[in-house]
């Protein structure tokens, strides 16, 4: 009984980790296949990780737009910007 309560535990967890991965960019089959083995640690590890489909419509946004002035006056490109506003929402 406690091995099928800790089977049906891992694949939920594996699909939830599954979601979250490809929602992030990165391979969703994986993150389930790890969740089977590790269990929680997964999907704190797929919680953990940055958006790279967001950060991949930012710079394409970025390179779209072209070179932009910066509250100095210097000159900056798009992608320079864009990398700030992604430092900035992080907090570093």
């Amino acid at each position: 009984m406690l091995f099928l309560l800790w089977l049906v535990a891992s694949v939920v967890i594996g699909f939830v980790c599954s979601v979250a991965g490809s929602n992030k960019g990165v391979g969703g089959i994986r993150w389930f296949v790890l969740a089977l083995l590790i269990g929680p640690f997964a999907l704190l590890a797929v919680a953990a990780m940055p958006d790279l489909k967001t950060r991949r419509i930012l710079r394409l946004i970025a390179e779209q737009q072209g070179g932009s002035l910066t509250e100095d006056g210097e000159e900056t490109s798009a992608v320079d910007r864009a990398n700030e506003i992604l430092k900035k929402k992080r907090g570093y």
